[in-house]
């Protein structure tokens, strides 16, 4: 799915790929780092009291659909969104192949922290044994075809999901809710409050982008489970009219 060069380059900023297929990896999370030398966790710790040493960061598939301005994951020009009509032709590693590279991924890259003098090996130990996985940390999870099987594996052995996605692929949010599996909560990126600042700053790589993005709204408002929209505000940029921000959220139906 990706260049060659594109996979040399994320393996070199320490992504770790799951699978056959390289459409699915792992990067350790700075919080999960620190917070076993001492340091600080992340928030999901303070909100819902998930340990971020037993926390895996990852994603179902690494390719995106956008170009946001703000994304600092640099994507070369060639790597295009799919056709979404083909997203279930391609070839795909089950979702128990992932479940299982994803734990072994984030033991691997957990390995030399059992040797640093300010951790905590009781934490370490335990980190051995993730409970939550967060589908985020690159490109669009939601376009992995067996989502819902993926998020059934996971449940299954104890572990909770937080997914992310940037919703310009509203049938696969579709296709997760038909399937009746849903994540323990659910993420909605926000960054632009109307169409224009839609188009400046997500750059769907759709021209529909903006129309498909108001689908994955509704989408949202209909899940039955745990909703958040993650917004991403740039001062002087899209951190203007609130009253278009406030209406723009209140379709989701996220309460607050």
């Amino acid at each position: 799915m990706l260049p060659d060069a594109m996979i040399k380059n994320l393996e070199s900023q320490q992504y770790l790929f799951v699978g056959k297929h390289k459409h699915a990896a792992v990067k350790t999370c700075q919080y999960t780092k620190s917070s076993m030398a001492g340091g600080h966790a992340c928030y999901k710790h303070a909100f819902y009291g998930i340990q971020s040493h037993q926390c895996i960061q990852s994603t179902a598939n690494v390719i995106c659909m956008n170009s946001c301005t703000f994304c600092w994951r640099a994507y070369p020009e060639e790597v295009g969104a799919p056709d979404t009509k083909k997203l279930q032709i391609g070839q795909w590693d089950d979702p128990v192949t992932l479940v299982d590279g994803f734990i072994a991924a984030h033991r691997k890259l957990l390995t030399g922290m059992g040797g640093h003098p300010r951790v905590d090996r009781k934490m370490w130990e335990e980190s051995k044994n993730p409970k939550h996985v967060a589908l985020s940390v690159l490109g669009e999870p939601v376009t992995y075809p067996k989502l819902s099987e993926l998020l059934r594996e996971f449940h299954t052995r104890g572990i909770s999901t937080f997914l992310v996605t940037a919703g310009t692929v509203p049938v696969a949010i579709e296709n997760m809710i038909k399937g009746e599996i849903l994540p323990t909560q659910f993420y909605l990126s926000m960054g632009g409050y109307d169409e224009d600042s839609y188009n400046q700053f997500m750059r769907a790589k759709f021209p529909d982008g903006w129309k498909r993005y108001n689908r994955s709204i509704e989408l949202t408002s209909q899940m039955k489970t745990r909703r958040v929209v993650r917004t991403t505000l740039m001062k002087n940029l899209n951190m203007i009219h609130p009253a278009k921000w406030a209406e723009l959220i209140l379709k989701t139906g996220v309460e607050y």
